[in-house]
């Protein structure tokens, strides 16, 4: 029974500790932004994620073994993550170092002519009726 409730705090603590991670990717895949996390400490966190996940295997604790490997999970998408926001380029910031035209002559995109809407005629506004 003292076991049981041992196991319990264990759980308990696991997914409380995990559940903040848990924040953090979702966090980070919504703003789609690593740039705050070193990669030392992802690092670092990945590789004690993994550790103790190989201990808590090798020494049977369900507590622990569960609730790391979420925490071996969330390290994983956050080093993903970090990886990919921060060496791929936006295509807006390509296409503003290139020119569109040189872009659709090479193949690389097709520029299609999009009509305006239609807006209505009003009287231009003068300086004196902003104020």
């Amino acid at each position: 029974m003292q076991l049981a409730i041992i196991d319990l705090l264990g759980f308990a603590g696991g997914l409380l500790g995990s559940s903040s991670l848990i924040a953090q990717v979702v966090k980070t895949l919504s703003v789609k932004s690593a740039k705050d996390f070193s990669w030392l400490m992802l690092g670092l966190s990945w590789l004690a994620s993994s550790l103790i996940f190989i201990y808590a295997i090798l020494i049977h604790t369900p507590a622990i073994y569960i609730t790391i490997f979420i925490n071996l999970v969330c390290f994983s998408i956050l080093l993903g993550s970090k990886y990919k926001f921060e060496q791929a380029p936006s295509l807006s910031l390509y296409l503003s170092q290139h020119e569109p035209e040189s872009l659709e002559s090479r193949g690389l995109i097709r520029m299609t002519v999009v009509p305006s809407p239609v807006r209505s005629h009003s009287p231009p506004v003068e300086d004196r009726d902003l104020v």
